[in-house]
């Protein structure tokens, strides 16, 4: 591929050339927000022993937010969350994640979130930096421990992405 990925803000472009992840990813110390992150997303820092989850989430619309729930063999998480955001709305609901790879070693979440009003939907998050594949890298290709750089060179390190807030 000659551009670099890190300069492509279409997120659907990147979700649509995702990979499916064999075997479970190892959570443990991944942060994850927007699949192109921003100061406006927030930021979840994940934990994991065993085959339980825990996040802390925090950053853009989020004042604060946990998660906690349970990684199966394939990697899918299935958990519980409750977010304070900034306008002072209170939310909480359950997700199911399901990881892929995308083409820059960054490790996707689609989740499938149901609030406790009812609400709905899907959500992409994306690890801020590459993680192993359980599998290891598709055949000739490499990855980086350095994460992309953005097109406009900050890194892709923001402190913030919008844990799907549509949560």
């Amino acid at each position: 591929m000659t551009e670099s990925l890190s300069a492509v803000t279409d997120q659907a472009a990147l979700i649509r050339a995702t990979r499916p992840v064999t075997g479970r990813p190892n959570y443990d110390d991944v942060r994850f927000s927007a699949v192109v992150p921003g100061p406006e997303h927030a930021v979840g820092h994940y934990h994991q022993d065993g085959d339980l989850i825990t996040v802390e989430v925090a950053g853009g619309s989020v004042r604060t937010g946990r998660l906690v729930g349970l990684v199966d063999e394939a990697g899918v998480l299935t958990a519980s969350y409750c977010f304070v955001l900034a306008d002072g709305d209170v939310i909480a609901g359950s997700c199911l994640s399901t990881p892929s790879m995308l083409p820059d070693g960054r490790l996707l979440l689609t989740e499938q979130w149901r609030r406790i009003d009812g609400s709905s939907g899907t959500s992409y998050i994306a690890s801020l930096v590459p993680v192993a594949d359980p599998a290891g890298p598709p055949s000739g290709t490499t990855t980086s421990a350095e994460p992309p750089s953005a097109a406009d060179g900050s890194s892709s390190r923001t402190p913030v992405a919008n844990p799907p807030t549509g949560r």
